[in-house]
């Protein structure tokens, strides 16, 4: 655990929102003083739109979801630019204790996904069908979710223009035809890393396929987070990206640091503290080090 208060570092020169930072950089004690201070829960980044509570979501940062829920953080409040709630991105990502968190917290069941100032067609309960998260497709539904009609003529297939867009749309062949246009694999998606992390951020393996064809660094290191795709594959427990990673060659023994110092983390350790049985043998067998 980081025992200073200093901001860290992050590839994100227009951040002004200190919380955020800590969040993200996984910097406990810092979250901690932040939120005990009474800063805004709910500024959004001047970069992205995130919130600090969206960013915890996103990263499976299960405590600082608590404590942000404890300071009053708004569970229903969207990032701006991609429209996400915090229950879409936890359905999204398969996480199923931050979505009975946020339920218990208040969060809308039924909320639109908006993009671009338009309706998506997509809520939470779409975000856990496409990711095929029955446990959390079962919990919404009995809470009453709403089955989303997906309206194609609102966001078409093949129409957005960036990676990100695309991954988070789970438009394959989008993503395919980008690369196909020239497309930099290596496109960094502001406080997640590289396109690749972020396909494995939200359990994308067909575009994490189409990446690595194209010749995406597997090994990239976001310097806000200091994840890796292996790593964030780990958090999220995807057993198929996690074989597909180490397939193509993913460093098993990279370790997690924040502004250059470690954190005593790697995948290994991400996937043992997640209770992922499964992934944590098959990163040993790869090689990795305790």
């Amino acid at each position: 655990m980081e025992q200073d208060y200093s901001l860290p570092e992050t590839d994100e020169p227009n951040e002004t929102d200190p919380l955020i930072s800590a969040v993200r950089s996984n910097k406990e004690l810092l979250v901690t003083k932040l939120l005990n201070t009474g800063v805004d829960v709910n500024k959004k980044s001047a970069l992205s739109g995130e919130t600090a509570l969206t960013v915890a979501t996103s990263m499976g940062y299960i405590g600082y979801v608590k404590q942000l829920i404890a300071a009053h953080a708004d569970v229903n409040l969207a990032e701006t630019q991609s429209g996400m709630t915090p229950l879409m991105l936890a359905a999204q990502t398969g996480n199923l204790e931050i979505v009975k968190l946020l339920l218990d917290a208040g969060a809308d069941i039924n909320t639109p996904h908006v993009m671009y100032g338009q309706d998506s067609g997509y809520n939470a309960l779409t975000y856990a069908q496409k990711g095929n998260h029955k446990g959390i497709v079962q919990l919404l539904k009995e809470k009453e979710a709403k089955e989303s009609i997906i309206e194609e003529t609102v966001v078409p297939t093949g129409t957005v223009s960036t990676l990100d867009q695309a991954i988070m749309l789970g438009d394959t062949a989008q993503v395919k035809k980008l690369l196909a246009q020239g497309a930099d694999p290596n496109t960094q998606v502001p406080g997640m890393g590289s396109v690749l992390s972020f396909a494995c951020a939200t359990n994308n393996t067909e575009a994490a396929k189409a990446l690595i064809a194209a010749k995406a660094d597997i090994n990239t290191v976001d310097t806000s987070s200091g994840f890796t795709p292996l790593m964030m594959a780990a958090q999220m427990g995807n057993k198929e990206l996690i074989e597909l990673l180490l397939k193509e060659g993913a460093d098993v023994n990279i370790a997690h640091r924040i502004k250059g110092k470690p954190t005593g983390l790697n995948a290994l350790k991400i996937a043992q503290n997640g209770e992922f049985a499964e992934i944590t043998d098959l990163l040993l067998s790869a090689g990795a080090k305790e």
